[in-house]
């Protein structure tokens, strides 16, 4: 039976819905009551345990006070908005996935927030069932340890594949879960080139997405963290007509 405690005080509310033996933690950040309630409800439904809260600022509360395995986190928010809060996110923690919800169709914001760390966003009015979707495979990702316990190095670069970490002239660079998963893989495949389809396909886990940039964007990321000039990439490359190679 699933347990669902409610605190309240002006301004936030904060709800609590608690599976036995739960097996991840979400955070839903959403000042829209009925959203929260809905998202809330499916979550707890398909066994995850969830908190929600109506600000960035009681978002934060619980951060510092719990461990959660996602965050679902609304960029419209009353005070802080759901950008700044995904870069205090990031300052803290780069490995959490975070999936960005706005009811705005602009490019920008959505390329915006990928920029920023963001792991995924959707559009409102979404189907809770693809919500649900998208929360399994940040959570595959994010969960997944690779085998090996080697690392990789190329020249100033090395790749921890066991704990999923990047150095860069033996200083720690901070990649997100979805970062990280594309570089592992282009290092996997050297020398060949993965089309954006491919890339999308294995490391979101998705056969269709609406918009590619996603892909570029990462890509973007990933060469302003790790090239010594991102305009002139030297170790992930594009190869025109084929995609994206590691070339270290």
């Amino acid at each position: 039976m699933t347990t669902v405690i409610v605190h309240s005080w002006a301004p936030f509310r904060v709800c609590l819905y608690i599976l036995p033996l739960a097996l991840n933690k979400i955070l839903v950040i959403e000042d829209e009551r009925d959203m929260a309630n809905a998202i809330s409800e499916a979550l707890a439904l398909h066994g995850y345990s969830v908190v929600c809260a109506e600000s960035a600022e009681t978002g934060e509360d619980m951060l510092h006070a719990h461990h959660f395995d996602l965050i679902l986190l609304d960029i419209r928010l009353p005070g802080m908005d759901g950008f700044e809060m995904c870069r205090n996110i990031r300052n803290r923690d780069d490995r959490v996935p975070v999936i960005m919800l706005t009811a705005c169709g602009d490019e920008f914001d959505r390329v915006f927030g990928l920029e920023i760390g963001a792991d995924d966003y959707l559009i409102k009015p979404f189907s809770l069932r693809e919500l649900i979707a998208r929360i399994k495979v940040r959570l595959r990702r994010s969960e997944h340890q690779p085998s090996a316990t080697k690392s990789l190095s190329f020249g100033e670069l090395r790749i921890d594949l066991k704990n999923s970490r990047v150095f860069l002239k033996e200083h720690p660079v901070a990649l997100t879960t979805s970062e990280f998963g594309i570089l592992k893989l282009l290092v996997e495949e050297r020398p060949y080139a993965l089309s954006r389809e491919t890339l999308l396909q294995r490391v979101w886990g998705y056969s269709y997405y609406p918009n590619l940039r996603i892909v570029d964007n990462h890509i973007l990321n990933l060469r302003k963290k790790l090239e010594s000039d991102p305009r002139q990439p030297s170790l992930i490359v594009t190869r025109h007509g084929a995609g994206y190679c590691f070339a270290g």
